[in-house]
């Protein structure tokens, strides 16, 4: 998925709040941040599977990996 399309689909999310697209981010932040300190196992493999550049998975990336599979 494309940071384009990535950045329509926030965009989206929200005006449907209300709020502004920094905002968004800063919350999908914060709660990212907040899973990786889980000291559950299978989170951190889970968070360990995501295919990033940098230390830590971006919004774009975890977005993409999302989309890309069938989580239940």
């Amino acid at each position: 998925m494309n940071c384009k399309r990535i950045d329509t689909i926030l965009e989206s999310v929200a005006k449907s709040h209300f709020t502004t697209i920094d905002e968004v981010r800063k919350e999908i932040l914060l709660v990212m941040e907040e899973a990786q300190q889980s000291p559950d196992p299978l989170v951190q493999a889970r968070w360990a599977m995501i295919p990033h550049a940098g230390e830590k998975p971006t919004i774009e990336e975890l977005i993409t990996d999302l989309a890309t599979k069938n989580i239940t």
